[in-house]
């Protein structure tokens, strides 16, 4: 009775998930219909405002689902917005009859570093084509204002305020915390600069590392301060001498220092819009917010395809959904090599990269692919050690002034948790074995000077085939690669003068710069991977739900995940990966 009881529990259960996937089907194809439908022209009013609000966090690579975005009741919700989608949004509305003007508010802006970069350079477009840009906030971040800088008109709440303050980065060291656990990091690296695994073996910041990213966040802080005084015509000692001794600037002194154009209360800025469109209350206003406009985007029917191939993340050997997988890079490749409809592609970079075998792996599939038609590489927030790596088989790469770039260096570290476990654990663990480094890279033991020689060897292989392939893909002799390698890393500007990239600018310009060079006039942007879909994230919930309810009291079972979480990072093998863990504050 108890077996039927469950067969007709599962039936019922099994007939009301199909029926609800039915559901959420018809809905979403209708909703996708209806879109699709409907034209542009009817839901964009004429000398509208495009208002962009930032309400969602700006990300790499947005979704590209649309009957994801159609499943209705809320079970679907974006993580936000890609900034391609943004930068593209902004450049349409530039040659857009019925977009008067564009209206910021970053109150709740949330972006990386480079995406602020190419944002602030489509709407530098947009005022180009004679549109005006205006741009509000109840007070600005630093980054917010970065961005707001370059419209036509800032202003700030009475009560607000504008945050400068430059660039801080902060390093976590471990290397304390590592001895209280009883667990030694064991270090093999090949480059001067090439620091990484000091987080787990020092307490404090080298002088090699102190002193490269004192230089990187120094340049990157030039450019902000520079496009700042450009664009507001304040002197750029003005810029920098608020960042050292105002930090925090008031509304008063904001407008005294010429940092806006005028304090406006919300309503007040209201009425001035109703002004500029000439309507008399704010119902009355038209007005387009940007997502309804990014709904609206013109049906383009080009045959002939640029192709996006979005590399986010960190590099790893295999298959999975998750950051850069070797096996589903080569697959992503392979196709895009053979299909005839696909004339060029531009390989987007935000890599701290990973490990060096997946690099080498993915940097010759790219390379084939660089035989057969354009390959242009846009970099973004990092492109370090494996990320830069595999951008050397481009023909030209982009960078933005903030890109983090170069760290050509390799490293591999071991974990020798024999004092913990014996420590913490009440373990001893004793090993038999048929050869002296049988068990070589086991967190039991600490590995000998001949294991050590054997590692360093290694180390010394790959960061030599490292810079081969970097010269070899510049067209820069060895012994100058060597001068800018050793693990070193390089903001863009400094990375531009050194010959790792060839010019600075964002996605939207090497796109341009690919669609020229191709001779193509009429295409369309098509992206890949595409995003984990709305399925794929309810399966993650579900089998994440499965893993927590997993844990238990046993404690054999905690040294067994501990055990297995070292032996990872230990089977991870030589790294090319930037070499710090930090946090960039702006």
């Amino acid at each position: 009775m108890k077996v039927f009881f469950k067969m007709l529990v599962a039936s019922i259960l099994g007939c009301f998930l199909v029926l609800f996937a039915g559901v959420l089907f018809f809905f979403g194809l209708l909703a996708l219909l209806i879109s699709v439908g409907d034209s542009p022209t009817k839901n964009v009013p004429n000398q509208a405002i495009l208002q962009i609000s930032f309400e969602k966090p700006v990300l790499e690579q947005g979704s590209v689902n649309p009957l994801s975005k159609a499943i209705p009741f809320g079970l679907y919700q974006d993580d936000g917005e890609g900034y391609y989608d943004l930068v593209s949004a902004i450049d349409r509305a530039a040659q857009d009859d019925r977009i008067q003007m564009i209206y910021i508010n970053t109150n709740h802006l949330n972006a990386s570093i480079s995406h602020l970069f190419e944002i602030r350079e489509a709407l530098k477009r947009f005022r180009a084509s004679g549109k005006a840009v205006i741009a509000y906030s109840d007070s600005y971040s630093q980054g917010g204002y970065y961005l707001s800088s370059v419209a036509d008109k800032v202003y700030l709440s009475p009560h607000g305020e504008i945050t400068l303050r430059g660039f801080a980065l902060s390093v976590h060291y471990y290397k304390g915390l590592m001895d209280e656990l009883g667990v030694e990091a064991q270090l093999v690296r090949h480059g001067k600069f090439k620091s990484g695994g000091e987080p787990f073996t020092m307490i404090r910041m080298s002088p090699e590392e102190r002193r490269q990213l004192d230089l990187y966040i120094q340049s990157v802080w030039e450019s902000w301060a520079n496009d700042i005084s450009a664009d507001r015509q304040i002197d750029l000692q003005t810029v920098n001498s608020m960042a050292e001794r105002v930090v925090t600037v008031n509304s008063l002194e904001a407008k005294e220092y010429k940092l806006i154009d005028d304090l406006f209360y919300k309503d007040e800025l209201i009425e001035h819009l109703c002004k500029l469109q000439n309507v008399k209350n704010e119902k009355n206003l038209r007005v387009i917010d940007m997502l309804s406009y990014l709904s609206h985007k013109p049906l383009n029917k080009a045959k002939e395809k640029i192709a996006i191939l979005f590399a986010h993340g960190t590099l790893y050997v295999g298959k999975g959904d998750q950051d850069i997988m070797s096996d589903n890079y080569i697959r992503t490749l392979r196709k895009l090599r053979a299909d005839s409809s696909v004339k060029a592609v531009v390989l987007r970079i935000n890599s701290q990269g990973g490990d060096a075998r997946a690099a080498a792996i993915i940097h010759r599939e790219l390379q084939l692919l660089s035989e057969v038609k354009p390959l242009i590489v846009s970099l973004g927030d990092q492109a370090a050690s494996g990320g830069y790596w595999i951008s050397c088989p481009g023909r030209y790469i982009f960078s933005t002034p903030s890109t983090l770039t170069g760290s050509i260096g390799a490293y591999s570290i071991l974990w020798n948790g024999q004092q913990g476990i014996s420590k913490w654990l009440k373990v001893n663990v004793e090993t038999i074995r048929t050869h002296p480094s049988s068990d070589m890279g086991s967190i039991y033991r600490p590995i000998n000077n001949h294991e050590l020689a054997l590692l360093q060897k290694g180390v010394d292989h790959t960061y030599n085939i490292f810079v081969s392939t970097v010269s070899q893909g510049r067209g820069i002799q060895i012994e100058d690669i060597e001068k800018v390698a050793q693990g070193q890393i390089w903001g863009g500007e400094e990375a531009l003068k050194k010959g790792l990239v060839d010019q600075i600018g964002g996605l939207y310009d090497a796109i341009c710069f690919t669609a020229q060079s191709t001779g193509l006039s009429e295409y369309q942007v098509v992206e890949y991977p595409f995003v984990t879909s709305f399925w794929a994230r309810l399966k993650n919930s579900v089998q994440t739900k499965n893993r927590l309810s997993a844990l238990n009291s046993d404690p054999h079972k905690w040294v067994e995940e501990i055990e297995k979480v070292l032996s990872k990072e230990a089977s991870l093998g030589i790294q090319a990966k930037i070499p710090f863990m930090f946090s960039l504050f702006y």
